[in-house]
């Protein structure tokens, strides 16, 4: 007996051993349990998560089991918001969600400073960090507009700043990268350090820019981006548009209220997307984006049809995407930006009065008719002897057209013409602000203009007796060209050049570009 009562001892205080482990046990893993409160930029809601943006760009995923949670969530979609969470063994799930501070504001200024997480706008300080939705062409003496909100300590954090200026975009090689300028395709982009870089660039690299150009001519880079396709960004051509989706380049990407549209988007025009993949790989777009240089041209907005206006002649097809700046009457001179689809129809992506041309942009009483003096504006796509095109118009040149200093193709120009009775273009003049131009040389050799030198930068790509390839752009080489020592195909090169009236680039002097 005296054996069993001592089993019965030992194993009574077994078993209340084994109890009490289990319960430390168990308090052990409720302690897992934590709470932790987020602050940042609601991104996007799909089924039972969603994606926050912090302060310092970084993204917090987390579940949402309760529908109703769910829908109040959807709600506050592209706003900053407050959320608590609990935290059990590194997974968060969403306990309370609300918008953060207050309703928006909006304050208009120009920008004084730019510092990493504050700027000065009109003698206001706004706190800005990795949520703050940038406007292109945003610098030092720009007007911007500011849309904020008031934290609880006082502080006005930037929801988004932007600026009237126009961005527009580029896709080229880039063939140097220094401090402040950066030379991509032939083109001169200046870089400061509100300039957002992407990983990866580096010279020789295919890339995507985004930029402003500020009054005096220069390119501001507001984005550079590699230009291609990984698993946040996917280019493609448009194939639907839906209310809540969008098909590009085969693949379907869910809309939300955060998602930032570009102007021109339409079916056949090509666009890249900036997106999220949710757990259950949908994916969400953050921004979309027409991946295609526009073009310009100014004139005569001569009818409005529904979806279809006429602007100095040609047809244009205007959809909800389009921005039209105020109110347009037929009559009045307009200026239009453009996309050229692979149809060949044109895609207008903003429309606005003319103010810069003759008439400050007023109305006209009716379309000029054959004969009146007419104005057009466009980039020179080509030059030739009888005719130049000029934004997609061809117009008959002869002796009597007056051509002014510094027209080259690439630049833009202005035209004053007559239309004939047949349609066609007389120029009576081509202007642009862009440097001086040498006339062909006539058959003594002699010219009485006295040119200013243009000047290109890029990678020698082939050396031919009579024309060397650099860059993109060919040049004529002949006797009077001065050539430097060590040049060779694959080394970088300054050419300082002339620009001959039927359009041939002839290189002065070709030198090795050391800077």
């Amino acid at each position: 007996m005296r054996t069993i009562a001592v089993y019965r001892y030992w194993w009574v205080r077994f078993a209340l051993l084994a109890v009490a482990g289990l319960l430390i046990m168990s308090v052990s893993c409720q302690g897992q349990v934590t709470s932790e409160d987020i602050q940042g930029f609601l991104q996007a809601v799909q089924g039972k998560e969603i994606i926050i943006k912090l302060e310092d760009g970084s993204t917090v995923r987390v579940s949402v089991e309760d529908p109703q949670e769910a829908t109040q969530a959807a709600q506050l979609v592209g706003e900053q918001v407050n959320v608590r969470v609990r935290v059990d063994n590194g997974s968060r799930s969403l306990d309370q969600i609300q918008r953060r501070g207050g309703e928006d504001q909006h304050f208009s200024g120009v920008i004084e400073s730019m510092d990493n997480d504050t700027w000065v706008i009109g003698d206001q300080s706004f706190k800005v960090d990795a949520t703050t939705v940038l406007d292109g062409g945003l610098a030092p003496g720009v007007m911007a507009r500011v849309e904020f909100i008031t934290l609880a300590d006082g502080t006005r954090l930037a929801t988004e700043i932007e600026t009237d200026e126009e961005e527009d975009h580029f896709t080229g090689t880039i063939e140097s990268m220094s401090e402040d300028t950066w030379i991509i395709g032939g083109r001169t982009f200046q870089v400061n350090d509100a300039t957002r870089l992407d990983e990866g660039l580096a010279v020789g690299v295919l890339a995507r820019v985004e930029f402003a150009t500020m009054p005096d001519g220069v390119l501001l880079a507001t984005e550079i981006e590699t230009d291609e396709d990984d698993d946040e960004h996917f280019s493609g051509t448009i194939e639907s548009i839906g209310e809540n989706a969008w098909v590009v380049g085969g693949r379907t990407f869910q809309l939300n209220a955060a998602t930032q549209f570009d102007e021109g988007l339409a079916l056949g025009v090509k666009a890249r997307v900036e997106f999220l993949t949710m757990s259950d790989g949908t994916m969400v777009a953050i921004e979309i984006e027409t991946d295609e240089e526009e073009q310009r041209i100014t004139g005569v907005l001569e009818s409005k049809e529904g979806d279809t206006w006429v602007i100095a002649g040609q047809s244009f097809t205007v959809t909800e995407t389009t921005r039209i700046e105020g109110q347009m009457e037929v009559g009045q001179r307009v200026r239009v930006r453009f996309l050229t689809l692979p149809d060949n129809s044109m895609l207008a992506t903003r429309i606005e009065k003319d103010t810069s041309g003759p008439g400050g942009g007023g109305e006209m009483t009716d379309t000029p008719a054959p004969g009146e003096d007419l104005h057009f504006t466009g980039i020179i796509e080509s030059t030739g002897a009888d005719n130049w095109v000029i934004g997609g118009q061809t117009f008959k040149v002869d002796a009597n057209t007056v051509l002014d200093e510094g027209l080259a193709v690439g630049v833009e120009a202005e035209v004053e013409y007559v239309l004939l009775a047949d349609g066609t273009k007389i120029a009576r003049e081509i202007e642009t602000d862009a440097p001086s131009v040498l006339p062909e040389s006539t058959s003594t050799g002699t010219s009485e203009a006295t040119p200013d030198d243009l000047h290109f930068f890029g990678i020698i790509q082939s050396m031919g007796a009579e024309a060397w390839v650099i860059g993109s752009e060919t040049f004529k080489v002949d006797q009077n060209t001065v050539l430097d020592d060590g040049l060779a195909v694959g080394v970088e090169a300054k050419v300082e050049y002339f620009l001959l009236a039927d359009g041939t680039k002839l290189a002065k002097e070709i030198e090795t570009d050391t800077n």
